[in-house]
């Protein structure tokens, strides 16, 4: 098996080798000078010439595309900052950007990854531990000249109050840490990506974006790379994370950089009772008294890493191991199924995750799984018994007490399919009795394996096996995993050995060159197998009959460079369909999906395609340029889709199409592909289903570039500013509150309300840096009078859901927060109700925010679909009511429902706020009905801080 799903992964990269296009741009060669600073894993220099590292393999996959030649330039970090300054070298990268490095460098759009800086000492120096501030006074340190950490370092001892003995520069980081090696000072401040072997962090600090800089003497070269950053982020979103794995997941020779406190901890509690359900062969069983398989191999490697033993446990079942730790019999569980709810009621603490199981089916050779097949499984798995309930019923559902029982039942026909964990199948498959079942590989069914421990060892337990993990790595994992499958060794019978394996027991007879030749023809069959297998894999769509979006833009790409015809895109999605999938299942989603593509297929035509991109967006590729008929063909489609009927489900569907005719000069089908697009959302915007891209839209496409073009240098000049709508409470008239907002006056568009570039900000990404700019400036405004004692309020900030996706956003608020010394009473995190809506998993991320002090707002509340449900879900703080509401207010049903509301919000603690208050009669209902506080034109419309700060200087 584990044979299999290297053969797979081996031929997908060789399929994806050969289909991508291979360069962006087709002019001619550009050289290019590169500043190449050599440091461990980073940047390296072999002695025989050859470079290798993250720094390098990102560079050389940009040329890939751009066909860009390098000419690297081997030189000291100052050195290098200087000739990129000076044009002597065009490319620099792992360059953090501040304010004056953007005066002298251009950075693209996108970094090229996240680092953070270190303090870092010996590995074998004991006498300080991380985040031990009080002992870092008096230390020698070593810095590396034109390193930015420096700057934050200095900030850092500025905030603890450590004051340092001596600071010694030197021009590159390999002196520096040869330097911290040889005694001559005690520490040195690096980052994240540059720590080398030997080393150990007792300071972090500074979490900040890295960038590949160009010299400002070339204009050309940033757009080409930022279109090539953006073409790498869109086509390989993972690119960045398989270097960061190859290069720095695993730093086996870097010493874990623990607290005092984890360490004391270490010292007193040297055995710990594991709990482990055993007889999973080769992950998890116990033979002659010893606990063995990889999950012993790995626990076995982190007891030696953090010098401590485990008192191993068999426990006949998962759930007898699950209710040893419940019941304090044992501290952890070495195989926990990663899963909050279950730890929350084992009362678990869980470790990351490091592994993923997959599951199999089994079913006997040659044999495809029936309509309604009858299922076994062995019983005390939890997860499996779960996951298949999504897709079996109960009573096709049979649990057996053994793996050989649940074998034996496929076997003999008694049930149809097995599942089971691919590692335990894959070895019991090869026993003879086995012989005539065949393994089936599945993505469906897998999940996560982590550490589970008792709630009585947190944090501390928790921390360090996390570190742990992540100190081992997933290579580490990986190679541990092959020893005990891929390349163990199994005992076998002569007679299995010649059942399995009949062509070469017939060719062992005969003569050498016929063997050879027989071979030989087997291989190749072999291959153009693999190669068919592998191709539909490769362009097929998992879901429904139609190919995927790699498919059209390859097929697509030939036909239009052929120019075979007239060819027209047309981008389509289904209105409101994740509101569809979360009302009536995700089978019935997958059963619209399955009858869209059938009504698309009859309409391609002979030269068309279509492709299902994701979820259920669909793109068409038709070989007409006609409007008039493509309109009808449009109105064909969704006249026949409108109804979707399923036994006694009936769901109208609504399609929305965007359409853009390929012009010839167009020699990407990319471009018509984003056009098609823009198309469609806009269409959607102003509630219209087929809309034709035209130079309208393509003047929108221009402002927005514009305004790209423009955003970030207008957020470092500062034409962002922020506006405050002052809260009242109406009883007093007197302000309780504020709402931050942006605008902006651009020194060409002029003064720009939110509506005109934040809808713009949250597609590119850039809404985080203008969510985090006005949160930023808000604390410097609260610090400011607070320090003069002067009146203030809370202030509430827009916190878009991107922020919530990314795992470095509690950190960087929390920085924020601390830099200014903003008590967290005084900020409302304010999060729309749709935005939750979207993102289910993002309800985790508040109620985490809430546990470390933040007050959570929803904003306009009302607005969507799911309200009360969200306010079951989280304790908000906050809601605001949606304008919409109080336009309605006519309506007695109306009226009804929000005093209602406010009847709930008091029964929930909860502070409600009326926002677009803008009448006397809006004001005296939403009063009446028990609401205290509003927001909107009738008391102040949003003003700056200088118009804000009167009216708070006059409440006093």
């Amino acid at each position: 098996m584990q044979k299999t799903i290297f053969m797979f992964q081996y031929w997908t990269l060789f399929l994806i080798a050969c289909f991508i296009p291979f360069q962006i741009h087709a002019s001619e060669v550009r050289h290019i000078r590169v500043g190449y600073v050599v440091f461990e894993s980073y940047q390296e220099l072999a002695p025989d010439g050859s470079r290798s590292g993250y720094g390098y393999e990102y560079l050389e996959h940009i040329a890939d595309y751009t066909g860009w030649q390098y000419e690297y330039i081997t030189c000291t970090w100052n050195q290098c900052l200087q000739m990129l300054e000076e044009g002597d070298i065009e490319l620099l990268t792992y360059v953090n950007k501040n304010e004056n490095r953007s005066h002298l460098f251009n950075f693209p759009k996108r970094p090229m990854g996240e680092c953070y800086g270190t303090l870092s000492i010996k590995k074998n120096n004991n006498d300080y531990h991380l985040n031990e501030i009080e002992k870092f006074h008096n230390l020698r340190v070593g810095m590396n000249e034109g390193n930015i950490f420096n700057e934050y370092f200095a900030e850092y001892c500025k905030k603890h109050h450590i004051v340092i003995a001596s600071t010694t520069m030197y021009p590159d980081k390999m002196i520096a840490k040869k330097a911290l090696q040889n005694g001559d000072v005690d520490a040195i401040v690096t980052s994240s990506m540059t720590g080398a072997s030997g080393e150990k962090a007792i300071a972090q600090f500074a979490l900040n974006p890295y960038y590949i800089a160009v010299t400002k003497k070339d204009t050309t070269l940033l757009e080409e790379l930022n279109q090539t950053l953006e073409f790498i982020f869109i086509n390989d979103p993972q690119f960045e994370a398989r270097l960061y794995e190859t290069y720095f997941n695993s730093r086996e020779n870097n010493a874990l950089s623990l607290t005092l406190e984890e360490v004391n901890f270490l010292k007193n509690k040297k055995i710990l009772r594991a709990a482990v359900p055993h007889n999973f062969i080769p992950i998890s069983y116990f033979e002659n008294g010893k606990y063995k398989g990889f999950i012993a191999d790995i626990m076995d490697k982190i007891s030696k890493d953090l010098d401590i033993k485990f008192e191993y446990i068999p426990t006949s079942s998962y759930q007898e191991a699950l209710r040893r730790v419940r019941e304090n019999k044992a501290d952890i569980i070495c195989n926990f199924y990663y899963n909050y709810q279950e730890a929350e009621k084992n009362n678990i603490k869980m470790s990351i995750p490091y592994m993923n199981l997959m599951y199999i089916a089994v079913t006997q050779k040659n044999q495809a799984e029936p309509k309604n097949a009858s299922v076994a499984i062995i019983e005390g798995d939890p997860y499996i018994e779960k996951a298949l309930a999504r897709r079996y019923s109960k009573n096709q559902i049979v649990t057996y007490k053994s793996l050989d029982d649940c074998l034996m039942a496929i076997k003999s026909g008694t049930q149809d399919v097995a599942y089971i964990k691919s590692f335990i199948a894959e070895m019991k498959l090869r026993e003879i009795d086995y012989r005539n079942l065949q393994a089936h590989l599945t993505s469906e069914f897998s999940y996560k394996i982590a550490i589970g421990v008792n709630k009585a060892y947190a944090p501390l337990l928790p921390s360090l096996l996390n570190k742990e993990i992540q100190h081992l790595g997933n290579q580490y994992i990986t190679q541990v995993i092959t020893e005990k499958t891929l390349f163990q060794k199994h005992k076998q019978s002569f007679f299995f050995w010649i059942y399995g394996n009949p062509l070469q027991a017939l060719l062992i007879v005969m003569v050498f060159l016929g063997a050879v030749i027989l071979i030989l023809i087997r291989l190749n069959s072999q291959r153009k197998g693999y190669s068919a297998h592998f191709y539909k894999l490769a362009y097929s769509d998992a879901i429904t009959p139609v190919h995927n979006g790699n498919w059209l833009q390859e097929e697509g790409q030939r036909r239009i460079l052929k120019k075979q015809s007239q060819y027209s895109i047309i981008s389509i999605d289904i209105s409101k369909f994740n509101i569809l999938n979360d009302y009536y299942s995700r089978e019935i989603g997958d059963k619209v999906l399955l009858f869209i593509a059938n009504i698309l297929l009859r309409h391609e035509g002979e030269k068309g395609i279509v492709a299902r991109i994701e979820a259920d967006h669909f793109l068409m590729l038709l070989a007409t340029q006609n409007q008039e008929f493509i309109s009808k063909e449009l109105n064909l489609i969704s006249m026949e889709s409108s109804n979707f009927v399923n036994e006694d489900i009936s769901i109208h569907v609504k399609l929305n199409f965007g359409i853009c005719s390929i012009q010839e000069d167009d020699l990407f089908i990319t471009k018509s592909i984003d056009y098609a697009e823009m198309a469609r959302r806009m269409g959607k915007n102003e509630s219209r289903s087929i809309t034709f891209f035209d130079t309208n839209i393509k003047d929108i496409l221009l402002q927005e570039r514009a305004i790209e073009d423009s955003m970030e240098q207008s957020l470092a000049n500062r034409e962002f500013v922020v506006y405050y709508q002052p809260q009242y409470n109406m009883a007093t008239e007197q302000v309780m509150g504020a709402e931050g907002l942006i605008r902006w006056v651009h020194p060409k568009l002029g003064f720009m309300n939110p509506g005109e570039f934040i809808p713009l900000f949250e597609r590119n990404g850039f809404v985080t840096e203008i969510d985090f700019f006005v949160l930023e400036e808000t604390c410097k405004m609260l610090q400011r009078r607070l320090n003069t004692k002067e009146f203030v309020v809370p202030i509430s900030v827009n916190q878009s859901r991107i922020h919530l996706n990314d795992i470095h956003y509690q950190d960087r608020l929390e920085s924020i927060i601390s830099k200014y010394d903003i008590p967290k009473n005084l900020l409302k995190l304010e999060i729309t109700e749709t935005s939750l809506i979207l993102d289910s998993n993002l309800i985790d991320v508040i109620r985490q925010l809430k546990t470390h002090g933040f007050i959570i707002s929803m904003d306009d509340f009302g607005s969507g679909y799911s309200s009360l449900t969200l306010l079951n879900s989280v304790q908000f703080d906050v809601v605001k009511i949606d304008k919409g509401l109080l336009d309605g207010m006519a309506s007695e049903r109306t009226r009804n429902m929000l005093k209602h509301l406010m009847g709930m919000a008091k029964d929930l603690s909860t502070q409600v706020i009326c926002e677009g208050v803008e009448t006397k009669a809006e004001a005296d209902f939403i009063q009446s009905i028990g609401c205290q506080y509003a927001q909107g034109f009738l008391y102040a419309k949003p003003m700056p801080l200088k118009d804000f700060e009167a009216i708070l200087n006059s409440q006093v």
